[in-house]
């Protein structure tokens, strides 16, 4: 996820990121599964902490590749 900058709620619910992170403007901050976020609400949402190239986010918990292919993370 980028920035989520919508509107004033988006609520984001069981998803997940798998992939790298890249950030096109240095002066914006990005973490693994998304970046700056203002009133959002995020819930059920992972994110691989090993193919994201970050260690932090706004939402979402950080997980390790081997977490993510478990059924009990999902």
């Amino acid at each position: 996820m980028g920035a989520l900058q919508t509107g004033p709620l988006v609520y984001l619910e069981n998803s997940y990121s798998s992939g790298g992170v890249t950030v096109a403007d240095p002066g914006f901050y990005m973490g693994g599964f998304c970046g700056e976020i203002d009133g959002e609400e995020i819930k059920d949402c992972f994110w691989d902490k090993n193919t994201s190239g970050k260690s932090s986010s706004y939402g979402g918990a950080d997980k390790t590749t081997s977490e993510m292919k478990t059924k009990s993370t999902l």
